[in-house]
């Protein structure tokens, strides 16, 4: 049984269709990878996995449940955990405030020890708050606490874009390690990195699912996935 099921979803924003069919399953410990030019749909599938755009068509199940219509906070309690592309940390609660309230089980002081482990760049900014971080600061803080909040399946919005390259090496490196134990869900630009990180990969156009496949053995001169991605 797949962890994640997308079967047949339609989902729209108001009266403008955004996702057509779209159907994915994500396995236990499998990191999927979905990739298309801008504006395709690419986030609107992550909104519609976490139900904060529920499909008008089409089922999602997490776990072998039928989630579809559920509030977004009862399919986060159940282990599905989201990094978006915005970051969204609390701005006027310290680095390690932010960390603290993503724990939801096991030893508070513990995890967000771990996530300094995993980001020691985020060390010596712990008692910082969130707004006066950086932006690859604030994406580590995004990924952290993604990472210690206990979830099973975690979806990661565009994590490397617009920071420098020794965040996009932090960041690499914790997604590799999360991989081991967490099933990962990943939209991102960069091509190679995607393929770097990932099982297997959808790629979205104009809302629908147009090819399919493992990343064993593909790089970023592939010709079955560059046909898909020329404008």
């Amino acid at each position: 049984m797949a962890l994640l099921e997308v079967d047949g979803v339609d989902t729209y924003y108001g009266e403008s269709k955004i996702l057509e069919d779209v159907s994915m399953e994500v396995g236990v410990d499998e990191t999927v990878a979905i990739i298309g030019r801008n504006g395709v749909g690419k986030t609107t599938v992550m909104r519609t996995m976490l139900q904060l755009t529920p499909p008008r068509e089409g089922k999602v199940r997490f776990k072998g449940v039928d989630v579809t219509g559920m509030e977004t906070s009862e399919v986060a309690s159940m282990g599905m955990g989201w990094v978006p592309e915005d970051r969204r940390p609390f701005t006027q609660l310290t680095v390690e405030e932010n960390l603290r309230i993503s724990v939801k089980e096991g030893d508070v002081d513990e995890k967000v020890e771990e996530a300094f482990d995993i980001f020691p760049l985020l060390t010596d900014s712990r008692n910082d708050k969130a707004n006066q971080l950086s932006g690859g600061e604030q994406q580590m803080l995004a990924m952290a606490r993604g990472l210690i909040g206990g979830n099973d399946l975690l979806l990661v919005d565009e994590p490397s874009e617009g920071l420098s390259p020794i965040v996009v090496e932090e960041i690499t490196g914790a997604l590799k390690k999360a991989k081991e134990d967490t099933a990962l869900v990943v939209i991102e630009q960069s091509l190679p990195l995607a393929l770097e990180l990932a099982d297997r990969y959808y790629i979205l156009d104009r809302g629908m699912v147009v090819a399919q496949g493992e990343t064993e053995g593909l790089d970023e001169e592939s010709e079955e996935i560059l046909e898909h991605l020329r404008v």
